[in-house]
């Protein structure tokens, strides 16, 4: 049964909050605190669906209210909205509200079209991203400035629950060790804040823009498929006591999707309705086909993009090389392909009822957008359009490599992953820069280099390989000039207090291991206590495969940060001893160290 919510007639107009979860997916909210206090007391939507796992395209859909062929922005940083596509923001600042938007990563950044039309648009973001706590405390404030006199559209956008998960050591062990589930509970919280500031006159729209596979169909992040598991969100709507908009702690199951909001919360407002790719969420058709895609392949590796279209509890249908159909009523998890040759014009008559506008042509990122990106996980590499493209089936284990940010894997394992990955399919733009920096983790510039300048003869006019060799070839010049003019300062004063440990770091990034061994010993003998000659002489004879012994030189100094953390890793990642690592660990943790994924399986107890 579907439930018809009108607002009260003589009401005046509602302030509009709009809350983003980045990443989260909708069989993840249950037990959440804040979700379920606001479901109790508003209505929520069972069958919701992102049209796109991917962040600005999806938040695109929800502010324009159309799907990403019709508002432009088909992926993270290429893409940005189409100046035409009717802004929700826009529109309700035309109409008297004040407009302000809080954004928490650098993917929903002003450039890319998405702040047209707020008043105030904050996204002062460093990187990687901002925690939710901040971007709520800036939203607040905003909220204790506005004009009492006038309605407010306030967006928060919330991106704790992307990766890399980077939880506090108490929200963690609350969540039994799922780093995901306490990023999850992050932002619930911070959300909390903000329902509890919130007037008797105001309606709170919570939703997210796209799931995470965390393993289903072999995909780990988001962005490479359109399953359910990146597309199935939470989403639900709240009011206060001021508002009368029917029954609440409903529950609606018919189809729901991102471009539903931005119609939905026109209406709500008394804004004329326009035409959209949405419907009203307050009076849904039972029945309904919509379509997904994701284009991300396409610049992630040369795949071909994904176009498919979901008809709630009966089937799904993706148009893809290797073409793919689901019985939603019996296979709800989009296991089983029942897809058969047979099936052709109904494939083509279901997807093609929605236009693709593709391939559309995309902007080249600049040096920093790519850095932006490449922190978070996303990254972009070079497009086709070529329908022969391979299907992204067969290329999942590089995009799950290249998706996962590389500081989530140790630098020998990440590159032991890269070289895997180019045996297999060769060395592509975006797989010489990822082992480039892993290189360059383990201290070998010119190695790194060398991957690049190999890469540049297959893409000699790539602007990202150009740059990044550039970047090497003016950083080894530097050194070199650097180990010169050190070699100087120590023919004038043996005894140079630094000179020998200056001397032993640059000669680690010369690749001079076995002199920047010797060096950094006689820092470390002249300043036993000095952590840094220390973790640095460690790094040498790790990377000199002697892990043992780089663990032994860290020893005396292991309560100085950030030992701890180069300590347990040494144990944990090098020398398989997770029980001495776990403690060491915890102490880096509480002191405030970044952990990664490996360090989180550790301290869950895995031996």
């Amino acid at each position: 049964m579907i439930l018809v919510l009108t607002a009260c007639t003589t009401a005046p107009p509602p302030d509009i909050v709009l809350v983003t979860w980045d990443t989260v997916r909708a069989d993840r909210v249950d037990g959440l605190a804040t979700w379920e206090g606001l479901a109790a007391e508003g209505i929520t939507f069972s069958e919701a669906r992102s049209p796109v796992p991917i962040t600005l395209p999806a938040h695109a859909t929800m502010m324009t209210g159309r799907y990403p062929p019709s508002h432009g922005a088909r992926d993270n940083g290429r893409f940005t909205i189409d100046t035409d596509a009717p802004m929700l923001a826009e529109a309700l600042s035309e109409a008297g509200y004040q407009t302000a938007g809080f954004v928490s990563a650098p993917v929903l950044g002003r450039t890319t079209g998405i702040a047209r039309g707020f008043s105030v648009f904050d996204d002062a973001v460093s990187a990687p991203y901002r925690p939710a706590d901040q971007t709520v405390d800036a939203a607040l404030a905003w909220l204790d400035r506005r004009d009492p006199a006038r309605p407010v559209f306030l967006w928060v956008h919330l991106f704790d629950a992307h990766r890399p998960w980077l939880p506090t050591r108490a929200a963690w062990e609350a969540a039994g060790g799922d780093a995901y589930a306490a990023e999850i509970a992050s932002v619930d919280a911070a959300t909390g804040r903000i329902a509890a500031a919130l007037s008797d006159n105001a309606l709170l729209a919570l939703t997210a823009d796209h799931g995470e596979g965390l393993g289903e169909h072999g995909e780990e992040t988001h962005a490479w498929f359109a399953y359910d598991s990146t597309l199935a969100i939470p989403l639900l709507l709240w009011w206060g006591a001021g508002l009368d908009l029917g029954e609440r702690g409903g529950t609606i199951t018919a189809p729901a999707t991102l471009a539903d909001l931005s119609p939905t919360l026109r209406r709500l407002a008394g804004l004329p309705p326009i035409a959209t790719d949405g419907a009203d969420l307050l009076d849904l058709p039972a029945q309904r086909t919509v379509p997904v895609e994701t284009v991300a392949p396409v610049y992630i590796m040369g795949a071909a993009p994904v176009f498919g279209t979901i008809n709630t509890g009966t089937d799904a249908w993706l148009d893809l090389p290797s073409p793919e159909h689901y019985d939603l009523s019996t296979d709800p998890g989009q296991t089983d392909n029942r897809y058969r040759p047979e099936e052709a014009a109904a494939l083509a008559e279901a997807v093609g009822a929605y236009p693709r506008r593709w391939p559309q042509e995309a902007a080249e990122l600049s040096a920093a957008t790519t850095a932006q990106l490449a922190a978070l996980g996303y990254i972009s590499g070079a497009s086709s359009g070529d329908t022969e493209a391979p299907d992204p089936k067969d290329r999942l284990d590089l995009f799950n490599l290249l998706s996962t940010p590389r500081t989530q894997h140790p630098p020998e394992e990440a590159l032991r992953l890269g070289e895997a990955m180019r045996v297999k399919y060769g060395l592509s733009t975006e797989l010489a820069l990822y082992i480039a920096d892993c290189l360059g983790a383990l201290g070998r510039l010119s190695d790194g280099l060398s991957v690049l300048e190999e890469a540049l003869v297959a893409a000699p006019d790539d602007p990202r390989l150009l740059a990044a060799a550039a970047l090497r070839r003016e950083r080894r010049g530097a050194m070199e000039q650097q180990v010169v003019a050190i070699r100087a300062a120590l023919a004038a004063d043996p005894d140079h207090p630094t000179a020998h440990y200056d001397l032993g770091v640059t000669l680690t990034y010369l690749e001079a291991l076995e002199e920047a061994e010797s060096r950094l010993r006689e820092a470390m003998a002249r300043s036993p206590g000095d952590a840094q000659a220390r973790r640095a002489l460690a790094m040498v004879l790790r990377s000199q495969g002697h892990p043992a012994e780089a663990a032994e030189i860290l020893q005396p100094v292991a309560e100085i940060m950030p030992v701890p953390c180069d300590l347990g890793r040494l144990f944990s990642v090098y020398l398989d001893q997770p029980q001495a690592a776990r403690p060491l660990l915890e102490q880096c943790w509480d002191g405030g160290g970044r952990m990664t994924a490996p360090d989180y399986e550790t301290l869950r107890g895995g031996d």
